[in-house]
């Protein structure tokens, strides 16, 4: 008994000191912010058919503002953003009535790989290279 009264004794000055350490009479407030992965697409990216992928800041939010392609056909955008861990990017193909869905596999370095489906049940490997 006496062993776990001291135990508890000693354990209540600890955290009485820890304590009076932390308390002051001005306060700060530290702001804990995670990195967003999708920071590191902010820019113009293109892929080997040379379409072009402009990801821009909107609202706070890293957005995939344009896709078009080498001969200035315009994309639209249905849907960009994190899928089960993966950027992945859906677009409508006027000319064609494709649905494109990629899939980056990773956000790092100058070259990002991708995987790409379309709604007519084709699918391949692609490389974004950032062009700025």
């Amino acid at each position: 008994m006496r062993k776990l009264l001291f135990c508890f004794l000693a354990a209540s000055a600890v955290s009485s000191t820890l304590l009076a350490g932390c308390s002051s009479t001005s306060s700060t407030v530290v702001e804990s912010r995670v990195a967003d992965p999708a920071e590191a697409l902010i820019g113009q990216w293109h892929d080997r058919d040379l379409t072009d992928y402009t990801f821009e800041r909107v609202d706070g939010r890293v957005t995939l503002v344009s896709i078009v392609d080498y001969d200035e056909e315009v994309f639209e955008v249905r849907s960009a953003g994190f899928v089960k861990g993966f950027y992945t990017i859906e677009y409508f193909v006027p000319s064609t009535s494709y649905v494109v869905t990629y899939t980056i596999q990773s956000l790092e370095g100058e070259q990002l790989p991708a995987r790409w489906t379309n709604s007519e049940g084709e699918s391949g490997e692609e490389a974004f290279t950032r062009f700025e």
